[in-house]
């Protein structure tokens, strides 16, 4: 059934595929580029059909060349996760999760003491690059979470984090804030005239000229962790995400202000490359996020390793 397969084929075209460069992949695999540009030709004539691209200095995979990749990752990775199982000693127990600074600091480690109370055999390496994160290409990352609207279509979606949008502060802030005009606290990115989900959309829908009066107090981060940390601080308030700011709102640190008036927010997904989620350790993570959403007690103190990868 298999005999007609090029299986050496298959794991040259997965590697630069992964990688998108020649060179990258013929280290990978401890041969040269040559060899692997004449395992893609071999493919491609086998196949009868391109399965890459060159745009540019960029080389990418044509649609057939990205349904082919996804079936063998696919493939590749489930083979790989089920070899270290059987090996005596299996080494698959830790899992590496890249997830939004904010997010990390304010919503999952808060809650990590819950997954360790039930899978105190599985590490987790927390990873926190701002950066978007191609699961395909980066082969050391088991589970992203990012917001909706980031993620490339080639993962696997599992479970969605939602959140609005509302304006919450300190409760002397808040406080203030019922008798007179306050500071602000945004994020770069909330001050967009357009952005429905941003100070300007907020404004309009409670009916304030906030963001139109040229008088108004700003203090503006380039980070939405630290425009949190700016709100705990008393600094003013904030138009932020339900998500990240529970814990904080059922401590008493911060309240809502205005709570009937909210917009929408993009919301986190949780993604794995295609078949990563069979790995047993990834799916006990899986599993556990999806029930993780309610606030923890403030003096919720789980243990985790942070670092970036």
């Amino acid at each position: 059934m298999f005999r007609s397969l090029p299986m050496s084929t298959l794991l040259a075209f997965e590697s630069y595929a992964r990688n998108r460069n020649l060179k990258a992949a013929a280290e990978e695999l401890k041969v040269s580029p040559a060899n692997i540009r004449h395992h893609i030709n071999n493919l491609e004539e086998w196949l009868g059909t391109s399965t890459f691209r060159r745009e540019g200095r960029h080389v990418e995979l044509t649609d057939a060349g990205q349904q082919f990749f996804q079936a063998v990752h696919a493939g590749l990775a489930e083979i790989s996760q089920c070899a270290h199982q059987l090996r005596p000693a299996p080494d698959a127990s830790s899992v590496r999760v890249e997830v939004a600074p904010a997010l990390a600091a304010f919503w999952l480690v808060p809650r990590l003491a819950s997954f360790y109370r039930h899978h105190p055999d599985v590490t987790l390496h927390i990873g926190t690059d701002n950066n978007q994160v191609n699961l395909n290409r980066e082969a050391a990352i088991d589970v992203a979470i990012r917001l909706d609207i980031c993620h490339s279509t080639d993962m696997t979606r599992h479970t969605q984090l939602p959140e609005t949008m509302g304006v919450y502060g300190a409760p002397d802030v808040v406080a203030s804030a019922q008798h007179g005009r306050v500071a602000l606290v945004a994020l770069q990115g909330q001050l967009g005239p357009s952005a429905v989900n941003g100070w300007a959309g907020w404004c309009r829908r409670a009916e304030t000229d906030w963001f139109s009066d040229p008088n108004q107090s700003w203090r503006v981060y380039s980070q939405e962790a630290l425009v949190l940390q700016a709100t705990l601080a008393g600094q003013g308030l904030m138009l932020g995400s339900s998500l990240l700011v529970a814990d904080s709102v059922k401590a008493g640190r911060l309240v809502p202000f205005r709570p009937e008036v909210t917009v929408p927010g993009h919301n986190y997904a949780v993604l794995t490359a295609p078949g990563r989620h069979r790995h047993p350790p990834v799916r006990a993570f899986l599993d556990w996020i999806e029930h993780a959403q309610s606030p923890v007690e403030p003096m919720d103190d789980g243990a985790y390793t942070l670092f970036s990868l």
